[in-house]
């Protein structure tokens, strides 16, 4: 869970991915939130999140690399297809510990199998308790 000197990501493609990004902008936290469309990255924006990568799923690539390497990533799963391309894409140029949060009970060992470390099933939005206190 997240350290205080971790330099995190965040895919939020759903409301409690949004209630995490609001937890980590009243805390202060340093983080960069991953947008896959224009109307994603406008979103993102409206929330306050100061940092968004673009990322292009058709393409394989990301709009622009980061200067540092994540250490943490947090996935909040929308539909498995996106989030194990993205998954795919992210695992190429970190080896931070990513983090997969779903409502479904299927994705487990395909996630595991793409390279993320914890998969996280929760019907829950409220994900405060990922910012480790």
């Amino acid at each position: 869970m997240m350290g205080q000197n971790a330099i995190v990501l965040v895919f939020a493609p759903n409301p409690a991915g949004e209630q995490f990004v609001r937890t980590l902008i009243e805390e202060n936290k340093s983080f960069a939130a991953l947008a896959c469309s224009p109307g994603e990255r406008e979103r993102l924006q409206e929330l306050g999140v100061m940092n968004v990568i673009d990322a292009d799923i058709k393409k394989k690539q990301l709009g622009q690399l980061p200067i540092n390497e994540f250490t943490e990533v947090y996935f909040f799963e929308k539909a498995l297809g996106p989030c194990c391309e993205l998954l795919e894409l992210i695992r190429q140029w970190t080896y931070g510990t990513i983090y997969i949060i779903t409502k479904n009970h299927y994705p487990e060992l395909i996630y595991k199998a793409l390279g993320a470390d914890f998969v996280i099933r929760t019907t829950s939005n409220n994900h405060y308790f990922l910012l480790d206190k």
